[in-house]
């Protein structure tokens, strides 16, 4: 059990188990529906509903661990937060939706009460913690207020974004649909860490979705308009809750699209002049939206960005973060002082926490994935030839956006995270990315090919 300060002790108790027994046959009926229905066009929806029992069993191990074994964490308190508006909702509706749509202020604070409990101030007055609440809170009106039943809720919906992403990458892969689907909609950790009332199940999602989107608009050219509104409202999601991953993803997003224009062009020559101007473009264009987005990304800024490195890597080797920390040295807030240490922030991004540095069985289960990817890594680089790569890389533009994103955002949560309880959650949306890159690399790398790809439709 979780003590609270408003609502006395958070627990799962058996009517909510009893409960979830009328949920779960409502979420398979829809969903088995929608996958017959697509199977008919595509062969991979044999995998929906595998992926998404997965997750909800995710979900319900997630809220059973942080409810008996750790006890709480960020989700109860989220979930704290979001009982108060949903009492609210309940007493009245507008001031619900003066809450949920308006900003955080002192006032909208009053319309709080004994009888409906308080959001707690730290979180309602930070915006970015106020974002997530906002989005899990209608999962905690339609879960009849359990903490179970919304996570699931949650978990379900989620989904939707893993499995576009999957969709996505078997349009190039079509022949590789099961491995990865193992690697992105069954992998333990992205199923665990992105399926509980978390701002990682909302990161992990929103980009996916942006992946997908980016993908309809821009490279497919289907329904441009309404792909681009939906491109802006999964930006504003990422931005909202964790703008770093925004940083990570555009410079190789522009990438992906141009490196798509420009295998369409026959002469190689052309090709190898425009190669060099491509990604000048894309991180000239990357760094142009991100400095004029700088007043919504406020310590993410370009500007703080470097300074925000080094706090927030500082701050979580803190013990109020349990001790539980690594180290890849001190830094100052300078390029020259961030490159210095790539190698071992992206070694930890990537490969963290090894089996011998783990403290829990849930961490320890962590350690093991990584000992896999880590062993994966390393008999690829010994196998394959760094020219015949590189080749691979140039003709497959996902790929190579795909194993790019993973680098720099390893790079990144590596860099400003040293406590091992946060970089196993950070990481998440990195791994279906990465887990695919080396899917797809041992593909090429066991049939001696390095053609181009050609794509399937998405449906």
């Amino acid at each position: 059990m979780v003590r609270t300060e408003y609502f006395g002790y958070i627990t799962i108790e058996l009517w909510e188990f009893l409960l979830l027994c009328f949920y779960l046959p409502f979420i398979y009926f829809i969903s088995w529906r929608y996958k017959e229905k697509m199977m008919r066009i595509s062969p991979d929806y044999k995998w929906y509903l595998t992926g998404l029992w997965i997750k909800i069993f995710a979900a319900v191990a997630f809220c059973c661990i942080y409810i008996f074994y750790y006890p709480g964490g960020d989700t109860t308190s989220y979930y704290e937060n979001g009982l108060a508006l949903t009492n609210l909702f309940w007493k009245n509706p507008a001031d619900f939706f003066a809450v949920l749509f308006g900003e955080a202020t002192p006032e909208k604070m009053s319309l709080f009460d004994g009888t409906t409990g308080y959001p707690l101030p730290y979180m309602y007055y930070d915006p970015r913690a106020m974002f997530v609440i906002r989005i899990i809170t209608p999962f905690i009106i339609l879960g009849s207020k359990s903490f179970l039943i919304a996570s699931v809720l949650f978990s379900w919906v989620s989904y939707f974004g893993l499995w576009r992403l999957y969709r996505l990458f078997c349009s190039y892969y079509p022949h590789l649909s099961r491995p990865l689907a193992l690697g992105i909609l069954c992998f333990p950790s992205v199923a665990f860490w992105g399926s509980g009332l978390l701002k990682d199940t909302i990161s992990l999602s929103a980009a996916c979705w942006f992946v997908y989107i980016l993908f309809k608009a821009f490279i497919e050219r289907k329904n441009m308009l309404f792909n681009a509104f939906l491109l802006l409202l999964f930006s504003i999601l990422i931005i909202g809750v964790k703008p770093y991953i925004f940083i990570t993803l555009l410079p190789g997003s522009l990438m992906w699209v141009l490196n798509e224009r420009l295998l369409r062009i026959k002469n190689r020559a052309t090709v190898m002049v425009l190669l060099p101007a491509i990604y000048l473009v894309s991180i000239g264009g990357g760094l142009l939206i991100l400095s004029s987005l700088g007043g919504s990304m406020s310590k993410f800024a370009l500007d703080k960005l470097l300074d925000t490195a080094v706090a927030t890597q500082r701050d979580l080797r803190m013990d109020y973060y349990g001790g539980n920390h690594f180290d890849i040295g001190d830094f100052d807030a300078s390029i020259t002082g961030v490159l210095s240490k790539a190698p071992a922030a992206i070694a930890a991004g990537l490969f963290k926490p090894h089996i011998w540095e783990t403290r829990n069985v849930v961490m320890l289960f962590s350690a093991i994935e990584n000992l896999f990817l880590m062993g994966m890594t390393i008999l690829l680089l010994i196998r394959i030839k760094t020219f015949r790569l590189f080749k691979i890389l140039f003709n497959n533009p996902l790929l190579f956006f795909s194993l790019s994103f993973a680098i720099l955002f390893s790079f990144s949560v590596g860099l400003t995270t040293a406590n091992f309880g946060a970089l196993v959650r950070y990481k998440i949306p990195l791994l279906p990315f990465y887990i695919s890159s080396l899917v797809i690399l041992f593909y090429y790398m066991q049939h001696k090919k390095t053609d181009k790809t050609s794509r399937v439709k998405v449906s």
